[in-house]
């Protein structure tokens, strides 16, 4: 049998390799692994497989090389693979995979079905590095985060990220839709985190032929004025009322008057 996976033909290299499946002996793993180099992808795939029914510490190696594999259809085999080994190591792979140049690799929507896999697998420990890709100046990969983090069943866990994320500095250099898309993530599960940082807006003052700020705030406001029956929204929006520059004041009573 371990002959076969020398064969010229991938085919019957395959199918040797399926035929080893089950077998658990590890006289087997150097002819599988030597086989994770084979020209045809669909001999990898195989191979790929088998080794899975080993150690982890046979595995893992294999799988980390196949994550960064030029083939995708081997990338999403391997990935569904390791965000299913619950293993501390696993993070290190997952955090190298999310670094702008390796995502940037990926195809469109392969990123779309690996940010949402992680939510899917509910993969906590891996909520940070996802998160992380709020902070991108990427707006397409920001975009594709909080899409994910909008697919989750509940924003807390990403709570502590999002308002980071939220700082004036940071929401004020996005584009008007990109910001509208952002605020989308701005829900009551989150709030006790989050308002303390959008304070800082109650403050904030446009400058002199320059609008940009009023644009930001108003956005930002408008985005919360849609929960307006929440309780902290309407002492959020009061406190402005108390405490923010003129500016502040008009917006608040503009865009939510006549609910305080």
């Amino acid at each position: 049998m371990i002959e076969l996976t020398k064969n010229d033909d991938w085919k019957i290299v395959r199918n040797a390799l399926a035929l080893m499946r089950n077998k658990h002996d590890p006289r087997i793993i150097p002819a599988i692994k030597n086989t994770m180099n084979h020209p045809q992808k669909q001999a990898r795939i195989e191979a790929l497989g088998v080794l899975m029914e080993f150690s982890i510490e046979e595995a893992l190696p294999a799988l980390e090389a196949a994550v960064f594999s030029v083939s995708r259809e081997i990338r999403s085999v391997a990935m569904r693979k390791i965000l299913e080994f619950r293993e501390p190591r696993v993070k290190a792979i997952v955090n190298r995979s999310m670094q702008p140049s390796n995502l940037k690799k990926l195809e469109n929507d392969e990123i779309d079905i690996y940010f949402q896999t992680i939510i899917d697998l509910r993969r906590e420990d891996l909520y940070d590095l996802l998160a992380n890709n709020l902070f991108h100046e990427d707006s397409c990969l920001r975009h594709k985060a909080v899409d994910s983090l909008l697919y989750a069943p509940s924003l807390t866990p990403f709570a502590k990220q999002i308002s980071r994320a939220s700082n004036f500095e940071l929401l004020s250099k996005m584009k008007k839709d990109d910001l509208r898309h952002f605020c989308k993530l701005f829900k009551p599960e989150i709030y006790s985190a989050l308002f303390p940082v959008l304070e800082n807006i109650f403050h904030k003052k446009s400058r002199l032929f320059d609008n940009s700020i009023l644009k930001t705030k108003e956005t930002i406001l408008r985005s919360l004025s849609g929960y307006i029956e929440e309780k902290e929204v309407v002492e959020f929006f009061r406190k402005g009322l108390s405490v923010g520059n003129r500016e502040t004041v008009s917006l608040i009573e503009k865009i939510a008057g006549k609910y305080l």
